[in-house]
């Protein structure tokens, strides 16, 4: 996290402008899609990376030193770093699952508005048209909810071809564009919404999201143990 952070903040040439450049052309990006891919919101996440790697940094730092050097104190500031970060995690995961409706309504209309704002802007080789291209080509669908989508977009109004309903991504065979496009209920998928692809692929793999998500809690936890273990056996100077 610590080198991601600092990488969004060095590299000038990563995702604050590309932002710049949208900026630049006059790109009319809705609402949602202002919100969350601003450049103020890419900075604040990466300062928000950085302060996080380090927060990890000298929890992991204090836990060395502490079993190091018998360090009672030491060993008491990492055991509460590590329960005030489990707490955190799982507060985290009970609004999650509390506000799930809600969180998956926000995700679907941020990804329609990406399409309707971002997809075709600045070419093929645009972050936004190649990663989008990149999940309907991997999952099999077609726009956010489906093709329809695609219908009030930059790329019908700006880089489609005459009459293209949908990108040949949507194609299972992006090589058969023509035929796609002429008989789309056999050589495309443009039925198949990318939301719904992605939601059935992350409760298909559900639980190893959450067996990881255990691992890493127990581990934690055991740290937890292990930390007031070693803190206790230590014997007081004398």
């Amino acid at each position: 996290m610590l080198g991601v952070g600092i990488w969004l903040v060095v590299d000038k040439s990563s995702i604050p402008s590309l932002l710049n450049v949208l900026q630049s052309l006059s790109v009319q990006l809705s609402d949602d899609t202002n919100k969350v891919l601003n450049t103020n919101t890419v900075q604040l996440a990466a300062y928000i990376l950085i302060a996080a790697g380090a927060i990890i940094l000298v929890i992991s730092f204090l836990g060395c030193c502490g079993a190091c050097l018998d360090s009672k104190c030491l060993l008491t500031m990492y055991s509460i770093f590590l329960i005030i970060v489990l707490s955190l995690e799982i507060a985290a995961v009970v609004y999650a699952v509390v506000a799930r409706t809600k969180f998956e309504e926000e995700s679907e209309h941020l990804m329609v508005s990406s399409i309707k704002d971002l997809y075709g802007v600045g070419g093929n080789t645009s972050v936004a048209t190649v990663s989008w291209n990149a999940v309907m080509h991997d999952f099999q669908c077609c726009g956010a909810r489906d093709y329809e989508d695609f219908e009030d977009s930059k790329w019908k109004r700006d880089s489609a071809q005459p009459g293209a309903p949908f990108p040949p991504a949507c194609c299972k065979k992006p090589d058969m564009y023509r035929e796609c496009q002429t008989l789309p209920s056999q050589y495309s998928n443009y039925k198949a919404g990318c939301f719904e692809k992605i939601r059935s692929w992350i409760k298909d793999h559900l639980k190893i999201i959450l067996g990881v998500a255990i691992g890493v809690a127990v581990a934690q936890l055991f740290g937890i143990v292990l930390s007031i273990y070693l803190c206790c056996s230590i014997s007081p100077v004398k």
